[in-house]
């Protein structure tokens, strides 16, 4: 979500390429040298960075490979050519996409496909799909000051969830919206604890 002072839950030792390779140039080390901040982080005393600076730290390395990338591409179809040799064996695949921007189509020829699409937001029942005063954490930082407008109005607010966003969120409606009477709701007896697996 990017909110302001969230922090990572994990070490920066566990970025791009520290663990790989720690000698690598897109280590966030590096990424802190070659934009001066090499000093001031090793101040802060503390190896959780803030979200926004990782987030530039990511940024950052994908910049050195936009000549191989293409954003705002929308995969319209993907088929398997088989092997000219008799084999029943899948050899490549055929990837059709359509930029966003342009309505340009593109035809890319691949022997290995990737399927990282990401996860979709969830709203519980009985909550409704769409409603104008109900943000899911996806959409938080995007729509709060659009729902929320006036910073010193008592607005009534409830954050629903027990975990890592729910209690960004609920941090920062306390810090931006200072005379609302903000409740967070659970389902268990406590917050989950941080996510502290090994990635």
């Amino acid at each position: 979500m990017l909110l302001e002072g969230a922090r990572m839950q994990i070490t920066f030792l566990k970025d791009m390429a520290t663990q790989r390779n720690p000698r690598s140039y897109f280590t966030f080390l590096n990424y802190l040298y070659k934009n001066d901040r090499l000093i001031h982080f090793t101040n802060l005393d503390t190896f959780l960075p803030q979200r926004i600076e990782f987030e530039d730290y990511l940024r950052w390395c994908s910049k050195h490979f936009d000549d191989i990338t293409n954003y705002s591409q929308e995969v319209v179809d993907i088929h398997p050519e088989m092997a000219n040799d008799g084999r029943r064996l899948v050899d490549t695949f055929v990837v059709t996409s359509k930029n966003l921007q342009t309505g340009r189509t593109t035809t890319r020829r691949t022997r290995h496909v990737v399927i990282s699409v990401g996860g979709k937001p969830y709203l519980p029942k009985p909550f409704p799909d769409s409603h104008p005063r109900i943000i899911h954490s996806s959409q938080y930082a995007l729509q709060v000051h659009k729902l929320l407008s006036k910073r010193d109005l008592p607005y009534k607010i409830a954050v629903v969830g027990g975990g890592q966003s729910s209690a960004e969120i609920f941090e920062n409606v306390i810090n931006n919206f200072p005379n609302a009477q903000t409740r967070l709701i659970i389902k268990g007896s406590a917050l989950r604890p941080s996510d502290d697996s090994p990635l």
